[in-house]
């Protein structure tokens, strides 16, 4: 007998049946033995669990007449007795048509109210229910389709976000449409119906093996159409979730990281960096000893109790004036990369080859040592490379940034370098992996405007390309680099400066574009699928864009928390925004200031954060802060309790600013929260 592959097994009647029972079946009725009260079962006879017993059904039953081969698995059996026969073919016409009354929400127009919100379950079921929504897609190429659908409305009382939620015990697709341009609650599809806002179909959550969940932002007192299906032939029955998160609180901070000898024009947080406890942020055009103005240095910090202390200060291994050292910086363990873009390196007799390097410093758990220079091959160090202009580490792997380079995809089409250490006669030596370029680049792309890396997978961006930007994703593969895609929103506009900023982390990649439109901004989330590649699964925007915020600028990742820098923000005070994710969705908590913030600040120029440490850690650079009367020396500022230990989806930080939270110690942390 051939079982199909989509037959479902039919929880709610036994396999061995009373005579009773067996009349019950022929006269189509839906048995629930074993169910619950007043639940809603599939027909016994709906082999292909379409909600409803028709040919389809017909053709498996008659494709498998006769004995059964395995009498524990033989759907087409309804009778129990291991033979599908003339017996098993009447209790299916018994039951032929729909397997249960047509739901009384089941037309768009008939869309029945929400009534429990925030964690509350609103039972549903699909049997028995047409289609009548259109075809949805929203760009995810695993929804073709909604069939089966069932409809409800809502109504939010303020501004948030709605996470709406569905478990299900089949394939389920949901989607929610808005208020059409005359403001009301019309239904999809025609001239004037409601737009759609978004849709998704089924993941396995811990809650359920079959959801589906989607974020919408919302305003209050508008009313939304919410569409509950199924996947072409799937119907069946679940619960659906609303979860509401208010506007994001505003979190202001005017602790700074402590930083001697900082004077006017240092640009002190033009870089930041967070590995666990440990911080380090640049100072570009920092003076050192011996008349070496504008050097720069790296500040390091290490979290302790619930302040930051300062480590050490990291200089050049030889250093000089004006070579930018700290333009760039990135930790990783016991690890710091610093970028010293201007350097010198392969042409010291040229005041101006600007080639560009990367220094490494390694902590052996009492004391900082510089470990290596990193520069590129002595035939590939060509004058203005900015080598070095962007870095990031993970582990045993650093990747460098040379958005200047020339190389065969043409003049400063841009490149990056991988390195990785190797043991060579006893000791660790950092060496070339590969030179990166782009499969088509061109002149003036900026292919490495910034960099990442994350495991076996690179990132990179290409600001200036003639799309308005693109960023690339590399993937080591059998220690070769190999370029599997290229990113780039159809949506996206000439000058948006897509891949200005870049964070990957594990299977997620964060891209920032801060030119968007008129430079309020935009960052573009992308989550790696198996069998499908990384697609774009969000497009953020800060809830109080404007034109200029620059809102992308610098991003920053880590698990599932998102710092995204608008240095731009209120003429150029400038703004960061922390971001969670929930249930797949990326929602705005806060909007982080500085408390003494000025114009042209450039507050959230650079931004870092971790969740390893302090409930939640966030550093935030604001280069150009003046400090007393030190013009655009800059500043560092702390913010901790950025995640959240209360579970009522408020940041720890707006806990205790906002509602009132005690927390004695200063550590950021609840009282309540404390060990």
């Amino acid at each position: 007998m051939t079982i199909p592959a989509n037959a479902a097994p039919f929880p709610c009647a036994s396999r061995h049946r009373s005579k009773v029972l067996l009349a019950a079946l022929v006269l189509g009725a839906c048995v629930t033995t074993g169910a619950t009260a007043g639940e809603v079962c599939p027909c016994l006879g709906d082999l292909t669990a379409n909600g409803e017993i028709g040919a389809d059904d017909l053709a498996i039953m008659l494709g498998a007449w006769g004995n059964c081969r395995s009498c524990a698995n033989c759907p087409a059996d309804l009778s129990g007795d291991c033979k599908v026969d003339a017996t098993d073919l009447a209790i299916l016409l018994g039951g032929w048509g729909p397997c249960g009354p047509t739901p009384a929400n089941d037309h768009c127009t008939d869309a029945s109210d929400i009534v429990y919100w925030t964690g509350s379950a609103n039972p549903f079921c699909t049997i028995g229910a047409d289609t009548d929504g259109p075809p949805s897609t929203c760009g995810v190429p695993s929804i073709t389709a909604i069939d089966g659908d069932v409809w409800y409305r809502f109504y939010p009382s303020i501004d948030g976000t709605v996470q709406i939620g569905v478990c299900a015990d089949f394939d389920v697709r949901i989607a929610v449409y808005g208020e059409n341009i005359f403001g009301n609650c019309a239904c999809p599809g025609g001239l004037f119906g409601a737009p759609l806002l978004g849709c998704a179909g089924t993941s396995s959550f811990y809650v359920c093996d079959q959801a589906a969940s989607l974020l919408v932002p919302v305003t209050g007192g508008d009313c939304y159409l919410l569409r509950v299906g199924g996947a072409p032939g799937q119907r069946g029955k679940g619960n659906i979730d609303l979860n509401f998160f208010v506007p994001p609180c505003e979190i202001a901070s005017s602790t700074k990281l402590a930083a001697t000898g900082i004077e006017a024009d240092t640009e002190y947080g033009i870089a930041v960096d967070i590995s666990g406890d440990l911080g380090v942020a640049g100072a570009i055009f920092d003076d050192i000893l011996f008349g070496m103005q504008s050097a720069g240095t790296a500040r390091v910090y290490r979290y302790q109790g619930n302040t930051w202390t300062p480590e050490v200060t990291l200089i050049a291994p030889e250093p000089f004036a004006s070579q930018r050292f700290g333009v760039s910086l990135a930790a990783s363990g016991d690890r710091i990369a610093v970028g010293a873009a201007d350097v010198e390196a392969g042409c010291l007799a040229d005041p101006n080859c600007d080639t560009g390097a990367v220094h490494l410093y390694a902590f052996d758990g009492t004391s900082w040592s510089f470990d290596q220079s990193l520069v590129p091959a002595s035939s590939d160090a060509d004058p203005l490379d900015k080598f070095g202009s962007r870095v990031d580490i993970d582990g045993n792997r650093v990747i460098v940034g040379a958005w200047d380079d020339s190389n065969a995809n043409g003049t400063r089409a841009g490149a990056a370098y991988v390195y990785r250490p190797i043991i060579f006669l006893g000791a660790e030596i950092w060496i070339q992996d590969q030179k990166l370029i782009a499969s088509n680049g061109d002149d003036f792309d900026n292919f490495a405007s910034d960099v990442g890396v994350s495991g076996s997978w690179a990132l990179v961006g290409a600001d200036t390309d003639e799309l308005g930007g693109s960023a690339y994703l590399f993937e080591e593969v059998a220690g070769t680099w190999v370029q599997q895609q290229m990113l780039h929103p159809t949506t996206l506009a000439a000058s948006a400066d897509f891949g200005y900023s870049v964070a990957i982390d594990g299977d997620i990649a964060v891209i920032g574009a801060p030119d968007f439109g008129a430079g309020p901004g935009k960052v573009y989330v992308y989550e790696r699928f198996a069998g499908l590649g990384w697609l774009l699964t969000a497009t953020l925007t800060a809830h109080d864009g404007a034109n200029n915020d620059r809102f992308g600028a610098s991003v920053s990742i880590e698990g599932e928390k998102l710092i995204v820098g608008a240095p731009g923000n209120l003429g150029g005070r400038g703004a960061a925004y922390l971001y969670w994710r929930v249930f797949g969705g990326w929602v705005e908590r806060s909007k982080l200031v500085a408390g003494d913030a000025a114009v042209n600040d450039s507050f959230g120029g650079s931004v870092a954060v971790t969740g390893e440490v302090g409930g939640g850690l966030g550093l935030i650079g604001s280069y150009l802060d003046d400090v007393g009367a030190a013009t655009d020396a800059g500043s560092v500022y702390r913010f901790n309790g950025l995640f959240e230990c209360t579970g009522n989806g408020v940041a720890e930080a707006c806990d205790i600013a906002d509602n009132g939270l005690s927390d004695a110690d200063a550590d950021g942390i609840p009282d309540i929260c404390e060990p």
